[in-house]
């Protein structure tokens, strides 16, 4: 079930169960894909128990990605915000990119909690990601129309 396509023709459980077995071994691709698949499915009718599935999905990687103790070989890039952005100013800055466009903000925040996995001293940095991806699963399982996708 590689296939993206597939995840929506497919049973809600059975597109579940083949998306949570992919976050033990691979939380990030698990993330990506429940997002991408979210991002589909913005705005269509009858898919709420598929979009709140998703958005499940979504969390349960990013807590995955925030509390593994497996280093990313490749670590953050330069220009990272959210990698960079003192804690403190943090959650603002991620309560507004949310608001500003969930979908986006959800990408780029899976993407530095899987730059900053196991990194000595990020505890408090990937928890505050976790809760911003949860906030924006939130935002795009319920359809919020905020910003482009």
């Amino acid at each position: 079930m590689s296939d993206i396509t597939s995840y929506l023709h497919t049973s809600v459980s059975d597109a579940k169960i083949s998306l949570e077995g992919h976050i033990k071994s691979s939380p990030q691709t698990s993330a990506s894909l429940a997002l991408v698949l979210l991002k589909h499915l913005r705005g269509s009718e009858g898919q709420k128990s598929r979009q709140k599935m998703l958005a499940s999905v979504l969390r349960k990687s990013a807590k995955a990605l925030a509390e593994s103790d497996e280093l990313d070989p490749n670590g953050t890039r330069a220009g990272d915000d959210y990698a960079e952005m003192p804690t403190g100013e943090l959650r603002g800055w991620v309560d507004r990119m949310v608001a500003k466009d969930p979908g986006r903000a959800a990408g780029e925040m899976v993407d530095t909690l899987t730059a900053l996995r196991g990194e000595y001293g990020t505890t408090s940095r990937r928890k505050i990601l976790a809760a911003g991806v949860g906030k924006a699963a939130k935002a795009l399982a319920e359809g919020d129309d905020h910003g482009a996708s």
